[in-house]
């Protein structure tokens, strides 16, 4: 003949999870199986609540890590495109300051040959001048001898090529400077060519090694972010304010589920003599058995 079993509602309330499953056996040694239903029913409600809480502040805090990595790669990556920049405009500074001091270099280089060009030019020039006088002072000689025609065909002919006298002169001396003029030009272009391309290259070099920091940024981001339910775990997995059926259920919760095939599915595990639940009585999403 079964007893009527009522505890005290109080006790019930605030008794811990081991003096509610006392109550439960005591409940079922007095064949009150309708009571052991009700506080196994309580005893899961309440735990799914505190197991609900616990995932509901692990998930909470395992977002929180997450949105503190994207900020820290956030502000990594603008730091990153900071020092980009400064390196940038140093580089650039200090290749502007190259090419000055080259094209400087340069320019003295032209004028020192143009100087050294005009030199030879003008001696060049005064040799063809004293040609033409001595071509004409002969011409008088000729003159002073009686003969007239000869004196005569030797003027004209210096005073109408006295110009092609100059320039054969001077042809040897430009043709030299000239040809001396353009190898040097092609020289200083090649020179400079060679430093903007040396700019550029270097300004690869900054910007390749800013690709792969924001790359390492980018993977530092999301290896923590794919930790991140590793900590939360790790988290609950070491507290020592949960119990470790509770803590079972939490990792349950927050680790990452696999879908089992449909040729490996686990037989259910038998339910434990000491935790009957009555039939109707809840049954927590959270609960192994659910």
């Amino acid at each position: 003949m079964t007893q009527d079993y009522t505890p005290n509602a109080s006790f019930v309330d605030f008794a811990g999870e081991d003096d509610i499953n006392i109550e439960i056996d005591h409940a079922i040694s007095e064949l009150n199986f309708e009571e052991a239903g009700k506080l196994q029913a309580s005893l899961n409600n309440d735990n799914s609540e505190e197991i609900q809480r616990q995932v509901d502040g692990a998930l909470a805090r395992n977002q929180s890590l997450i949105e503190g990595y994207h900020q820290d790669a956030e502000k990594s990556i603008i730091q990153i495109e900071l020092e980009i920049d400064t390196k940038l405009s140093k580089l650039v500074k200090d290749y502007k300051n190259r090419f000055l001091q080259m094209k400087a270099a340069q320019l003295e280089e032209i004028e020192q040959l143009r100087s050294e060009w005009i030199s030879s030019h003008d001696r060049a020039e005064q040799l063809g001048n004293q040609k033409v006088e001595s071509l004409l002072y002969t011409s008088k000689v000729l003159a002073n001898c009686k003969c007239f025609d000869e004196a005569k065909t030797l003027r004209n002919n210096v005073q109408e090529n006295t110009d092609n006298i100059l320039k054969n002169e001077c042809k040897e001396i430009d043709n030299h400077y000239k040809q001396h003029m353009i190898n040097m030009i092609a020289r200083h272009e090649s020179m400079l060519d060679g430093l903007y391309n040396q700019l550029l290259n270097d300004i690869k070099i900054i910007e390749g090694q800013g690709k792969i920091d924001r790359s390492v940024v980018k993977s530092q981001e999301k290896i923590g972010i794919a930790m991140s339910p590793s900590k939360s775990i790790q988290n609950v997995a070491t507290s020592r304010d949960i119990s470790m059926n509770d803590k079972k259920l939490i990792i349950s919760q927050l680790s990452p589920r696999k879908s089992p095939s449909p040729s490996s599915k686990s037989p259910r595990s038998p339910r434990s003599p000491r935790s009957p639940v009555a039939p109707g009585a809840y049954m927590s999403p959270l609960s192994p058995r659910y």
